[in-house]
């Protein structure tokens, strides 16, 4: 359902539900996959009622709008009397005996040779009576127990990325570290030997 829209979205939205409506009118299509396609619509339209089916597709407008987003750029043809409809015919389902539904589709897979790098940002606030040199110890310890962590999932099917780069300041400027070449300075902590845990 909408929460947050722009005209963009409501713009989305409408077109969504004319297009559908102009889909449901096609049962005397020559095409006839077009006629079929608009016995399902308007048999939805009949199981749902129109108020409840209208709710329905609104779900799907972040959807075409994701969609859009990615094909603007080459996609040559217009919004609404392209690839609105287009949209609809490849990733809503009208079969069901419930209601019409989002296709589930799997991403399509890597051409051989090829990988994929995902960058992994973590933001963490540690805040310490002790200044820079506190905190940095601070992060480092952290660092270090995602170090270990990726080290134990690393026989597991599932990747984690080990944490290669990270930064550290006050409202002033921020200092880069790498937690891997970077040994952990003993001198860095408070005179107990642990990070200074003041607030």
């Amino acid at each position: 359902m909408l929460g947050h829209y722009t005209d963009d979205t409501l713009d989305a939205a409408a077109c969504l539900w004319g297009t559908i409506l102009e889909m449901r009118h096609a049962t005397t299509s020559r095409n006839p996959e077009e006629a079929s396609l608009a016995r399902d619509i308007a048999a939805s339209f009949d199981r749902l009622g129109m108020t409840v089916l209208r709710h329905h597709i609104l779900g799907w407008t972040e959807h075409v709008e994701a969609a859009w987003y990615d094909a603007e750029p080459t996609y040559e043809k217009s919004f609404d009397q392209h690839f609105v409809p287009e949209w609809i015919l490849e990733n809503i389902d009208w079969s069901s005996d419930d209601s019409p539904s989002l296709r589930e589709t799997e991403p399509a897979p890597l051409p051989p040779g090829y990988d994929v790098a995902i960058t992994l940002v973590l933001n963490a606030v540690v805040r310490t009576g002790g200044g820079e040199p506190v905190a940095l110890a601070a992060a480092k310890q952290l660092l270090n127990r995602i170090e270990e962590r990726h080290s134990c999932a690393a026989g597991s099917d599932i990747g984690v990325p080990a944490v290669t780069e990270f930064s550290i300041g006050s409202a002033g400027e921020a200092i880069d570290i790498d937690p891997i070449s970077d040994e952990f300075e003993a001198d860095a902590l408070s005179p107990s030997g642990q990070p200074d845990r003041h607030s």
